[in-house]
């Protein structure tokens, strides 16, 4: 299977059969008007998707870092993206504005070769944008940022963060990469822990609105909470943002394999 992504990056793989015909799906659903954008989004999360995992009671999927890495879970993502151009939630252009790095300016600022600049993109570590398949790649400046945090070393692989996630009483709280050592604290509440923490980002949604926060190692304690929901740990905010569209986008797009 060949796809192109609105990025302009060309995915070539073999899905599964299950995969091939859940692609198909959400083909259709992306190009059908009377399918509304949290619908697919309903659609891509169902624990019908046989790329995800199975969340608490079997009510919702969840993709891990594995599921990340999946090429078909990447076009998934990228046909969700073409519906809301679609429905005019995502404009196109703005989103490109954001890539203003080129290859050799990031290796600089990494102090790296752009070859390595190159390979990292291929494999998803930084965050790439092509005009037409075989053009440059230009860079977005806030994945050149993580990729930084992603490679402190012997300093993140001590940090701990601990969280309690999940949905509850009109909140949710959604945090990525997923936790380890988790306990069911109530339903559809989960308890666990990020060790080593080298980065991840959090979703918090209620009264109508959502807040993305992207979490970086630090020094002080720190602590992030909404009801019964939290998380806590030596970090430091990274980036905030209270718009509810940008925030959803932005947690969407953060890519747990930079960490």
């Amino acid at each position: 299977m060949k796809y192109t992504t609105i990025k302009g990056e060309t995915i070539e793989f073999k899905p599964s059969q299950a995969e091939k015909a859940y692609i198909e799906k959400l083909e259709g659903a992306a190009s059908d008007s009377a399918v509304t954008e949290d619908q697919m989004i309903d659609f891509i999360w169902s624990v019908d998707n046989p790329v995800l995992k199975n969340g608490p009671n079997n009510k919702k999927g969840y993709a891990d870092k594995e599921t990340y890495q999946n090429l078909a879970f990447r076009v998934m993502l990228d046909l969700e993206d073409r519906k809301r151009i679609k429905l005019g939630s995502l404009d196109l252009n703005l989103s490109r504005g954001k890539y203003t790095l080129t290859v050799p300016e990031a290796a600089l600022e990494l102090g790296i070769h752009e070859t390595s600049v190159r390979k990292a993109i291929l494999n998803k570590r930084l965050d790439g944008w092509q005009d037409k398949p075989g053009s440059p790649y230009f860079l977005n400046p806030d994945s050149v940022a993580s990729y930084k945090i992603s490679n402190r070393g012997a300093r993140a692989a001590k940090q701990i963060l601990k969280a309690r996630f999940g949905n509850h009483g009109g909140y949710s709280f959604r945090i990525k990469p997923d936790l380890v050592d988790t306990k069911r604290v109530i339903e559809q509440v989960i308890e666990g822990r990020l060790k080593p923490f080298s980065g991840c980002s959090v979703l918090v949604c209620g009264d109508k609105k959502c807040t993305y926060y992207e979490l970086a190692p630090g020094n002080e304690e720190n602590r992030i909470d909404i009801k019964e929901f939290f998380v806590t740990g030596r970090f430091s905010v990274k980036r905030k943002i209270n718009n509810t569209r940008q925030a959803r986008e932005a947690f969407k797009s953060y890519n747990p394999a930079v960490v």
